[in-house]
């Protein structure tokens, strides 16, 4: 359900930079109302990131990569096209 917006955040902005909550609103101007009341669909900051771990692998072998820079205050995401994509 979250793979859409992803894949439309990096189509409109091939580099994004910001925290989960800031992404978790960004996801939720990108995606229709039905995928935003998904079941599925991530309601909190710490649900966004812990989901964005897990599939982050899927998505740079599908030409997004997702980096986490948990060394910053705050905590950052960096989403980024890739040259495969």
């Amino acid at each position: 359900v979250m793979w859409g917006a992803i894949q439309a955040l990096v189509e409109s902005a091939p580099r994004w930079e910001g925290g989960a909550a800031e992404l978790l609103g960004k996801l939720n101007e990108i995606a229709c109302e039905e995928a935003t009341r998904d079941k599925h669909w991530p309601t909190s900051a710490n649900w966004l990131s812990n989901r964005l771990r897990r599939l982050a692998p899927a998505l740079r072998r599908s030409g997004i990569d997702v980096e986490f820079d948990d060394k910053a205050r705050p905590k950052r995401i960096i989403i980024s096209k890739t040259s495969r994509n």
